[in-house]
C-alpha cells in the first residue's frame, strides 16, 4: 500500500506544481521536483519488494509522473526568453511523446513504464526541469545547455517512443 502513496502524492503535488510555478516560486518547484524524483524510486522500489507490482500500477506509476512533471513545464514556458528556441523545441518534443504515449497506455490499458529508456527519459525530464529551474532562479544562461540537451531529447524522445510501440506490438501478438 506504500507505493500507493507515493503515486497518489504526486498527482496532488500537481496542481501545487502548477500554481507554484505559474507565480514565479521556483525554489519550491525545485522542491516537488526533488520529491517526485524520489517518490518515484520509492513507489517502485516497495512495489517490488512486497511483490505487488500490477499494470494498473505501473499505469498509475508513469501517469503520476507525466502529470506532475507536465503540470511543471507548461508554465515552465512562461521563462523561456525568444533567443531559447531549443528549450521550447525540447519541451514541445515532450509534451507530444508524453501525449501520445499516455493515449496510447490508457486505449490498450498496458503499461510499458518498466521499459529502461522509459525511465531514462523520465529522468532526463525531471533532471532537464530542475537545472532548467536554478537557471532562472540564479540568473545564469540556460541556452547553452538546452541546446546541448536538444539532441538528447530528440534521440531519446524517438528511440524510447518506437521501443514502447515495438513492446505493445509484441505484446498484442502473444
Amino acid at each position: 500500500m506504500t507505493h500507493w502513496f507515493f503515486t497518489i502524492s504526486r498527482i496532488i503535488l500537481a496542481p501545487l506544481a502548477f500554481y507554484l510555478t505559474y507565480k514565479a516560486q521556483l525554489q519550491h518547484v525545485g522542491f516537488i521536483i526533488i520529491y517526485g524524483i524520489i517518490s518515484d524510486y520509492l513507489d517502485g522500489y516497495f512495489a517490488r519488494k512486497h511483490n505487488k507490482t500490477s499494470n494498473i500500477g505501473a499505469i498509475s506509476d508513469a501517469l503520476a509522473d507525466k502529470i506532475l512533471i507536465n503540470s511543471i513545464a507548461l508554465p515552465f514556458c512562461l521563462f523561456i526568453k525568444p533567443d531559447e528556441l531549443s528549450l521550447l523545441i525540447i519541451l514541445s518534443i515532450w509534451f507530444a511523446r508524453d501525449l501520445i504515449l499516455t493515449i496510447v497506455w490508457l486505449l490498450a490499458r498496458q503499461s510499458f513504464s518498466s521499459l529502461y529508456l522509459g525511465k531514462v527519459y523520465t529522468a532526463l525530464q525531471f533532471f532537464f526541469l530542475f537545472v532548467a529551474i536554478i537557471c532562472v532562479i540564479f540568473d545564469f544562461r540556460i541556452r547553452n545547455f538546452s541546446q546541448a540537451m536538444l539532441a538528447v531529447f530528440i534521440v531519446l524522445g524517438i528511440t524510447s517512443t518506437s521501443a514502447y510501440f515495438k513492446a505493445m506490438l509484441a505484446k498484442k501478438k502473444q
